[in-house]
């Protein structure tokens, strides 16, 4: 797993289609997260079809409550929008539910999304 996670992230960050962005403090990673950018097929919601999935958003839990995660989100937010991204969705924890809301996201099904 580790070394197909290291081939898929070499190719896919020198092509711009994974985007991640990490918070630190003395060093060391406090919050993440990660954003495939894909085409597929157009759809009347989306006729350029450029679409993202958000994951891996997680932080380190004593770091909790100081807006990393929006701050994290709000980048693959405003990434995606520079990228001609007409949808965004994700599949959400139970604790991430709610700042997903707040940024707009409405829940379909098993997954959140947010047209752009």
């Amino acid at each position: 797993m580790e070394t197909s996670t290291r081939e898929y992230l070499q190719k896919a960050l020198s092509k711009n289609e994974f985007i991640s962005y990490i918070a630190e403090s003395n060093g060391e990673a406090i919050s993440i997260s990660g954003m495939v950018l894909f085409q597929r097929p157009p759809y009347l919601e989306n006729l350029h079809g450029v679409e993202a999935y958000i994951l891996n958003m997680y932080t380190i839990p004593e770091f909790r409550g100081k807006g990393l995660a929006k701050r994290m989100l709000k980048k693959c937010i405003d990434e995606s929008r520079n990228s001609g991204v007409k949808r965004i969705w994700l599949h959400a924890s139970k604790d991430g539910k709610h700042l997903y809301k707040k940024m707009g996201f409405t829940t379909k099904d098993s997954e959140m999304e947010l047209f752009l």
